[in-house]
């Protein structure tokens, strides 16, 4: 099963709890934000797979009649929310250890701290079946140089570091 509805400002998706259809969730997904965000959809897409793969497997238990619901919301033109909710009966979401394994050839245990590194925020429902990351594409920084009479002012945009 595969249902997406999308509107100007969200796309929202329901699949079975299939993993081949993770896949097709993260392409079409990339469409929609990079309508108006070309760039930075790298971090977004690991939050939608992380996600999305925890809800099958941990949720859901891979019972492919169990539905995945996947909702994305473009909050301004660069921040957005992404929400994955399985039918599975929670998690107790309070006492998850966040850090990512230090081990780097360890393969399990690490997609809700990836998810929680990658994204600005992560939230959970009381029941612990609907994850929710918010997301801000990054721009870089950009320098625009204005000329006047004696001088070129430069001034810098975009998100802005120091090192």
């Amino acid at each position: 099963m595969f249902k997406i509805e999308e509107n100007e400002s969200s796309v929202k998706f329901v699949i079975s709890s299939e993993m081949k259809l993770v896949e097709r969730v993260v392409k079409l997904s990339r469409e929609f934000i990079e309508r108006e965000n070309p760039r930075g959809f790298s971090g977004i897409k690991l939050i939608i797979r992380e996600t999305m793969i925890n809800a099958i497997e941990h949720g859901n238990k891979n019972i492919a009649a169990l539905l995945v619901q996947c909702s994305i919301e473009q909050l301004n033109a660069r921040r957005f929310k992404i929400s994955v909710t399985d039918e599975g009966e929670g998690f107790d979401y309070r006492n998850i250890n966040l850090a990512i394994p230090e081990d780097p050839l360890k393969i399990r245990h690490r997609g809700l701290p990836l998810v929680n590194a990658l994204a600005d925020s992560m939230e959970f429902n009381e029941k612990g079946n609907e994850v929710s990351a918010y997301f801000t594409i990054q721009t870089g920084t950009e320098f625009i140089i204005e000329k006047s009479e004696d001088m070129n002012v430069i001034r810098p945009t975009g998100d802005i570091t120091a090192a």
